[in-house]
């Protein structure tokens, strides 16, 4: 589960997450909430605040087995029990590897950021093909 942590503060320093309620609430107002996270010791009303904001975004709301205070300390803030991870990339890779331990309850959040993901590198890729074709006239 350390994993979890140091992928979050990867995520942190490249700038892909949004940390507290107020953030995350407008992160999934804009759609750029890909995954929401809640540490599993916060209090059921953050935990349904949380719900709410994800169903902005039409994204997964899931609780890892981390404390606020854990997930604190490994991003180097207070305490943080809601987070919004806003990149497909990295949303991928936190729901896969909370689904080692538990396949069943993550199934889902793995299945739709990893069409996310796919949908954005399709994006990218097309768009790269695109610029290419500009540039050598093709287009």
């Amino acid at each position: 589960m350390a994993e979890i942590l140091s992928t979050l503060r990867i995520a942190r320093k490249a700038g892909r997450l949004e940390l507290g309620d107020e953030q995350v609430g407008a992160a999934c107002r804009a759609s750029t909430a890909k995954l929401v996270l809640v540490a599993n010791d916060a209090a059921e009303n953050t935990f349904s605040r949380a719900t709410h904001f994800s169903g902005f975004a039409k994204r997964h709301c899931v609780t890892v087995p981390h404390t606020k205070a854990e997930i604190g300390k490994a991003l180097g803030t207070k305490p943080v029990a809601m987070i919004a991870v806003c990149d497909t990339g990295f949303a991928r890779v936190i729901a896969e590897r909370l689904a080692q331990d538990n396949p069943q309850r993550f199934a889902d959040a793995v299945e739709d950021t990893t069409r996310l993901d796919e949908s954005a590198r399709r994006r990218a890729a097309d768009k790269k093909n695109e610029e290419r074709n500009k540039r050598f006239g093709k287009h």
